[in-house]
């Protein structure tokens, strides 16, 4: 290798990392951090794409299409066929009919090319969201899994995007013999990679495990995505479908885990030489001339989308709060959309301004939605209407009833056995988002401060028959429980701690009912090794 490519392979290293860094700091996805690493080397070194570089890149596509591929299983898709089918699948059709609809009536592209972008523009980052929904604990939230259900649905349809575009892109045969010729070269792709799965690999990684050498078994993997993508090629489909298929395969063997973290950081070295790519193809001579129709793109794709998945959503019953929450949280175009662009300029689907435009709208749209995300909560109490006077007027006739403050995982739990066994009961919480989607699901919780004697009386605290704190925080713990058993002396308070220590304190505030986690934990722990070894 020459001294100048070495110092240029530093810089690009060294970009990334700085860049990474940065934008770490402000939440924003490695993704940006690569592109833009990209653009800095093109503009420093005068750098374009060369067929090492392209080559290099497209297999980190597909090994983020194996990837996804050991993700995708049926009883996944199973319980969660009402969002991933359901509204994903809506979600996409919609979004890509309206989007093409759009670009060929309004902007005047032709059918085929607003066909191959308006389905590109439907899809959405599963990077970024899965990152922002992991960091702010809200997986499991309605907005979460509504999320996670339309972006699996989402990666699904990237296959069949790829092989539209691959399809609108040859002119030299009618459309219906496209279709046909198409559906037959899959067809016989996916036999073949199924049979050479199902008995081929399995056989074969067995064999390779034996030899107890992880170099050796990723190899092996490795040897087996780079044959069932060169399969799909022999049948003139994308290889990422072919890499797609043999994730699938292998996901229902043993193996599936051992691959997934043998692949992982290879996998993402691949991706980020990738988006690298991508950044070194952007011209951003072209972007600084048209950055205000770019920007005015953005908005405009964005608002759309926001619209669809909210109008949508509540086609399927969810909550107004809930409906505006995953629109905005998916309202940017994702990361498959330069996958999808690269390739439809590659194989001259698209020209060079049109991939150059929307992988501009793409990257800028990505970069927005981390900061849109922080006030999703915000934004989302203009779309709800509180409950708490409904819930405050039902409780007036409460005597005996039982009073919660905290609705997090314990209350929660707490709630749920409250009702199972017919009690009446009235909960607060500090949280407006947890109290919202308290309401949504029936409870009969409230936002409001038990800290303050007003909501306790509000809570009816002195006709209580218990209350139940299970507050996280120690200091308001102990606060609450003082307060409490200061203004309401003959109530039966119950508390939960975490340790002796916070046992003790809250002991020392006049608390007698109190339930110490870590030691029932461990009695129960012991309890079950215990009955495991009797029933030996």
């Amino acid at each position: 290798m020459h001294d100048n490519n070495l110092l240029v392979m530093s810089a690009i290293i060294f970009f990334a990392i700085i860049l990474n860094l940065l934008l770490k700091r402000m939440g924003i996805s490695a993704i940006i951090g690569y592109i833009l690493t990209g653009v800095a080397a093109k503009a420093t070194f005068g750098l374009t794409g060369s067929e090492e570089l392209t080559a290099i890149a497209e297999f980190g596509v597909v090994f983020l299409m194996f990837m996804l591929g050991l993700e995708f299983s049926l009883e996944k898709l199973h319980s969660m066929r009402k969002e991933v089918l359901g509204l994903g699948g809506l979600q996409v059709a919609v979004s890509g009919l309206i989007f093409g609809f759009i670009l060929h009536h309004l902007l005047g592209f032709e059918t085929k090319i607003a066909v191959a972008i308006g389905f590109t523009l439907a899809l959405s980052s599963t990077t970024i969201i899965l990152k922002i929904l992991q960091e702010t604990g809200k997986l499991g939230r309605n907005h979460g899994r509504n999320s996670i259900g339309i972006l699996l649905m989402q990666d699904i349809a990237v296959v069949p995007i790829l092989i539209l575009v691959t399809i609108l892109a040859d002119t030299s045969q009618e459309l219906g013999t496209l279709l046909w010729q198409t559906a037959l070269n899959s067809a016989g792709g996916i036999i073949a990679i199924y049979f050479f799965g199902k008995y081929g690999v399995s056989y074969f990684l067995r064999h390779v495990s034996g030899a107890k050498s992880n170099e050796l078994f990723m190899t092996a993997v490795l040897l087996i995505v780079l044959t069932s993508a060169s399969i799909a090629h022999f049948f003139q489909v994308p290889y990422s479908l072919g890499a797609f298929i043999a994730g699938i395969i292998i996901s229902e063997s043993a193996f599936k885990h051992q691959i997934e973290a043998d692949l992982i950081p290879f996998r993402d070295l691949l991706l980020g030489v990738f988006f690298v790519s991508i950044g070194i193809l952007i011209d951003m001579n072209y972007l600084i001339k048209n950055i205000l129709m770019i920007m005015f793109l953005t908005v405009g794709i964005m608002g759309a989308k926001t619209i669809i998945i909210f109008y949508l959503s509540k086609i399927f019953k969810y909550s107004s709060r809930t409906a505006i929450k995953t629109a905005i949280l998916l309202s940017q175009v994702g990361e498959f959309s330069f996958v999808i662009f690269a390739y439809a300029k590659t194989i001259h689907l698209v020209s060079e301004e049109v991939a150059q435009t929307f992988i501009a709208v793409a990257a800028l749209s990505m970069i927005i939605t981390p900061f849109l995300a922080k006030y999703i909560a915000e934004i989302s109490y203009k779309f709800t209407k509180s409950k708490d006077g409904d819930i405050i007027d039902k409780s007036t006739s409460f005597k005996n009833h039982v009073v919660v403050i905290g609705f997090g995982n314990t209350g929660k739990a707490v709630i749920k056995n409250l009702e199972a066994n017919g009690f009446h009961y009235i909960a607060v919480e500090t949280q407006r988002d947890l109290v919202y989607d308290a309401q949504a699901r029936g409870c009969n919780v409230i936002f409001g401060n038990a800290m303050q004697k007003n909501m306790l009386e509000t809570l009816k605290v002195k006709d209580a028959s218990a209350v139940i704190v299970t507050i996280d925080k120690e200091e308001e713990l102990l606060t609450i429980c003082e307060i409490i058993r200061f203004n309401f002396p003959k109530v039966n308070l119950v508390a939960r701690t975490k340790n002796d220590r916070e046992f003790r304190l809250i002991k020392a505030a006049g608390v007698d009912l109190l339930v110490d986690e870590s030691e029932e934990v461990g009695k129960k722990l012991v309890e079950m090794a215990l009955t495991c070894k009797l029933g030996k």
